[in-house]
């Protein structure tokens, strides 16, 4: 993010802590997309995450004026949006297990083979996501998904870049197995990863 981006981002909230809503909008209308990403590749379900997405804008809203300018907004919003979507997910696992839906646009029979095998292969990487720790999660996703730097995950998460670099890896290690053993790839039962 440039400095003048994050300039108009400050802009935009002090004009919308002085009573001009529609600052939020324009604020917001920026940012959403990457905040609807963000949660949907968090909790895995694509329906589930507009509901979350709501929350996090909710969030943003109630809590703009604790915005200090410490750091950039989208480095704030990042924050609030994994606090949302944590807090969430520990709901859900307390009611009831995460399923992740695999949903389809068109029937498998019109689909060429190559769109079917990426749409399987996507779907399988979410659910294989969705199982990882939820640190591991958040890392994971903001540097591959969001490609963010080593050091703005760690202002975001509030870690040291060390921490960051390992909860990276050990996501991606788990991720890797996981799917060598759900696609099938090679692993024998009782292999080494």
């Amino acid at each position: 993010m440039t400095a003048s981006r994050d300039a108009r981002d400050k802009q935009k909230i002090a004009s919308f802590l002085n009573g001009d809503h529609s600052a939020f909008d324009a604020l917001i209308g920026q940012h959403k997309a990457r905040v609807h990403t963000i949660v949907c590749n968090m909790v895995g379900d694509p329906e589930w995450a507009k509901d979350v997405t709501t929350e996090v804008l909710i969030q943003v809203y109630t809590s703009l004026g604790k915005f200090r300018g410490d750091s950039t907004f989208r480095t704030w919003l990042y924050r609030v949006t994994l606090n949302v979507c944590l807090m969430e997910l520990r709901r859900r696992r307390r009611q009831r297990p995460v399923e992740v839906p695999v949903t389809e646009d068109m029937s498998v029979e019109d689909m060429p083979f190559e769109r079917l095998a990426a749409k399987v292969l996507v779907s399988k990487v979410r659910e294989t996501l969705a199982l990882l720790p939820e640190k591991q999660r958040a890392a994971v996703v903001l540097f591959f998904f969001e490609e963010l730097s080593y050091r703005e995950i760690a202002a975001i998460l509030r870690i040291p870049i060390n921490t960051v670099k390992s909860r990276v890896f050990q996501g991606v290690r788990s991720l890797r197995h996981r799917l060598r053993e759900g696609l099938d790839l090679g692993a024998t039962e009782g292999s080494a990863p």
